[in-house]
């Protein structure tokens, strides 16, 4: 799976932009089952580290599938997702039509 998220990276042009970043802090500081988070920038990738205030794969399952809802563009979106014993990981593309897209690196702790 990591092949086909690197290579469709490679056929979208990745963007950050302040309405975007704002969309996600928005999302993150409205979130009342989160104790914190961080949400920066790099490179035109956004790393999530969300902290739930009591952790379950089950509530980090409910708030991802949340979040996809909030951030996805129409026009496709995929995702790998690696539950660990402590948190569960997300790599996460969603593109417009015109072929931009945001990826997310997204932590659930």
């Amino acid at each position: 799976m990591y092949r086909v998220i690197d290579e469709y990276m490679a056929k979208v042009t990745l963007t950050d932009s302040p309405e975007t970043k704002e969309r996600l802090d928005n999302f993150l500081r409205n979130a009342a089952e989160l104790s914190q988070y961080a949400l920066t920038v790099h490179y035109e990738k956004y790393s999530v580290d969300m902290q739930l205030s009591v952790f379950s794969v089950e509530e980090a399952t409910k708030l991802f599938e949340r979040f996809l809802t909030w951030v996805s563009y129409e026009y496709s979106a995929l995702y790998i997702r690696f539950v660990e014993e402590t948190c569960v990981r997300y790599r996460y593309i969603t593109s417009k039509s015109d072929k931009t897209a945001i990826y997310c690196d997204i932590i659930i702790r």
